[in-house]
């Protein structure tokens, strides 16, 4: 039973963050690298998990330093930031929690028990819910970020990866492997729609739904069948296939232009028109690519792989591969800043952080965790269409 002098805490600390986010826009700014001072603008930093220990680590995405080391009460296998409040967010999947800390005073806002496990965790498009889905064992449950309350539960629904937030802040996509479909879940009411991808059902391999940025379309790929589908999301119909060997999630571009189809097997990079689904590019790498960071204006695209080390920058103006270099490491995981000007890679084998340069392919490596990086987010990023 939660004691009086907590509930107290819990309120204070609401309060707190919803008077910051009331008081009004918070601009971009050096960060105050002084650890005693609040980490108030979550966009000017990065946040890495170690692999090993139960640690998160605040990077500046200015500086490239550690500002501020949490010491976590479990593991972190996954962590999120709210890009316009103070709230940093994480999740075990052992222990099924999801714990929130408040940036302004450094101290556990929430810790909280979930009747699933939180295998999967996305932040809505405003940042203020929480979509927690589980690929193995299913289940659904739709969190305030602030209040950390429930909005909505699905206890008995379907295996699913990451789920798709329309910015309609209604509409939830999923991506069903049981029955080769992509379904929704209307958030106001908990009632789910499904269109099946094939003439009957089929057992997939679907990745997370994609979107367009103006959420005409929805993207996803399966590996079972080697195909890419792009499905209107008003008349509900396929309106494009692709095939491709082993498809990794697609992309969509921040600036709303292309589509992104990757081959995780041949290294085969695809950009699509979007609207018209007229390709616009192709490019046949030496390696398997399954990420896309997209640098400004569309133009410059950081290519890579969570299975090896070689990365490419792609020029979209030119149709061709500028710069072809390896990271020291293989990557865990990679995004831009929001303003495209920086991507950042992590990698769980080693305790750092690679930054690269979108406009002129230039990288450097600075230090971040003790271990490796098992989880990683940048409190603001361009990959808006996930």
């Amino acid at each position: 039973m939660i004691n009086k002098s907590f509930k107290q805490l819990a309120t204070s600390s609401l309060l707190g963050i919803l008077l910051w986010v009331l008081n009004g826009t918070v601009f971009a700014q050096e960060p105050e690298l002084n650890p005693t001072v609040g980490l108030r603008n979550t966009p000017d930093f990065l946040f890495a998990a170690d692999s090993k220990e139960n640690l998160i680590d605040v990077v500046s995405v200015h500086t490239h330093k550690v500002v501020h080391r949490f010491q976590t009460k479990y593991y972190v296998d996954q962590v999120l930031a709210t890009p316009n409040a103070p709230l940093l967010i994480y999740t075990n999947i052992e222990h099924k929690r999801i714990v929130a800390i408040n940036l302004l005073d450094k101290t556990v806002y929430k810790d909280i028990a979930l009747t699933m496990t939180p295998r999967h965790v996305v932040l809505d498009t405003s940042g203020v819910k929480l979509g927690i889905s589980d690929s193995i064992d299913g289940g659904f449950v739709l969190l305030h970020a602030y209040s950390m309350e429930p909005i909505l539960e699905l206890p008995d629904f379907v295996p699913t990866p990451n789920v798709l937030f329309d910015p309609n802040e209604v509409d939830i996509y999923y991506s069903n492997n049981l029955s080769g479909a992509v379904g929704i879940i209307d958030s106001n009411t908990g009632k789910t729609w499904e269109m099946n991808l094939y003439p009957e059902a089929t057992q997939s391999s679907f990745s997370s739904p994609s979107r367009s940025l103006d959420s005409q379309y929805i993207y996803v790929a399966d590996k079972k069948t080697s195909k890419v589908f792009a499905v209107s999301a008003y008349t509900r119909e396929v309106l494009q296939s692709y095939d491709v060997d082993t498809p990794a999630r697609p992309y969509s571009s921040p600036a709303g232009f292309f589509l992104y189809i990757l081959d995780e097997k041949n290294g085969k990079f695809t950009a699509i028109e979007q609207h018209q689904f007229m390709p616009f590019a192709e490019v046949d790498l030496a390696s398997g690519i399954d990420k896309v960071v997209v640098g400004q204006f569309d133009r410059m695209n950081l290519l890579l792989s969570t299975k090896n080390k070689n990365y490419y920058l792609f020029d979209n103006n030119s149709k061709t591969v500028t710069l072809e270099n390896e990271f020291k490491y293989i990557p865990l995981s990679a995004e831009a800043t929001a303003d495209g000007k920086t991507a950042f890679v992590s990698f769980f084998d080693a305790p750092l952080i690679a930054a690269i340069d979108l406009a002129d392919g230039s990288i450097s490596y600075f230090d971040a965790t003790n271990n490796g990086v098992g989880a990683s987010t940048a409190g603001l990023s361009n990959t808006v269409c996930h």
